[in-house]
């Protein structure tokens, strides 16, 4: 079995163990994943993302109609063509195609980089929330819902979308690491004005 899901088990077992013996456990579930990128603010940063990448992708587009074109071509053409030109065509259709998996892959590639920098960004707003919900709401445990790692989740114990919400409502926030870090850069800029 996969270790990791055995040391989960283990995990949820050990709370549920204490807990018995106290009440009843408050367990929630959230995808960290889908609560920051469909806030509005990372749907807006993904949109400017977007924006900027628009030039690759219709290009990527056009590479490939060109290629649909190409086949087309050969295989109506094909009766009438020498094998010279058959072979020339194959080989321009092939050269386009290498070309096409390369551009795609870097898309994807840059996609995926952008959506890693979003996450970066808005993380430490997303543990603000999340530690905020636990304290208001009392959960005992909270799992990440990655399907990767839980199984099944009843709904009404999946938090994702309260989770989005209330980063939506501190849309603009500075994140509390980034607000100790400037008031500690702001008092060091006034002991080096004292001295």
């Amino acid at each position: 079995m996969n270790s990791r899901f055995i040391r989960v088990v283990g995990l949820f077992l050990l709370v549920l163990g204490g807990t018995f013996a106290h009440g009843q456990l408050k367990i929630a579930v959230v995808d960290p994943t889908v609560a920051v990128l469909e806030s509005d603010e990372a749907q807006e940063l993904m949109s400017e993302a977007q924006k900027e990448l628009l030039p690759e992708q219709e290009r990527l587009q056009e590479l490939a109609a060109e290629i649909d074109e190409l086949r087309n071509r050969r295989q109506t053409d094909n009766e009438i063509m020498s094998e010279t030109e058959k072979a020339d065509m194959d080989r321009e259709i092939e050269d386009k195609q290498l070309d096409l998996n390369f551009g795609a892959e870097r898309f994807q590639r840059r996609i995926n980089d952008e959506r890693n920098l979003i996450f970066e960004q808005l993380g430490p707003k997303f543990q603000a929330v999340l530690t905020d919900l636990i304290e208001l709401e009392g959960y005992d445990v909270v799992f990440n819902g990655n399907q990767q790692i839980v199984f099944y989740v009843n709904p009404k114990h999946n938090i994702t979308r309260k989770v989005t919400e209330r980063l939506n409502d501190r849309r603009g926030d500075t994140p509390p690491q980034q607000e100790v870090a400037a008031e500690g850069d702001a008092q060091t800029e006034e002991d080096a004005s004292t001295e």
